[in-house]
């Protein structure tokens, strides 16, 4: 897929009945979709380990994908930016 082909971009669940960490980056160009996973990915320039405390919020919000902790994760990653 070349970029210039994407026309719909979105963010969901990888399978249906999963949790957070396999939310995913869809791309669409009408005849075909692609999926990037977002959870693993992370900017090495800029990336610092969370504390215990970060950590176990990150996974919280991954696991509930709702809510504004769960918004600003997704939307933050390194994949979606």
């Amino acid at each position: 897929m070349q970029w210039h082909e994407v026309r719909r971009a979105w963010i969901g669940p990888m399978f249906k009945f999963t949790g957070g960490q396999f939310t995913s980056l869809f791309f669409g160009t009408g005849n075909k979709r692609r999926r990037i996973l977002i959870y693993p990915w992370v900017d090495p320039s800029h990336y610092r380990p969370r504390t215990l405390r970060k950590e176990k919020a990150y996974i919280d919000a991954l696991q509930k994908q709702q809510g504004p902790e769960y918004e600003a994760l997704t939307t933050a990653s390194a994949v979606v930016e």
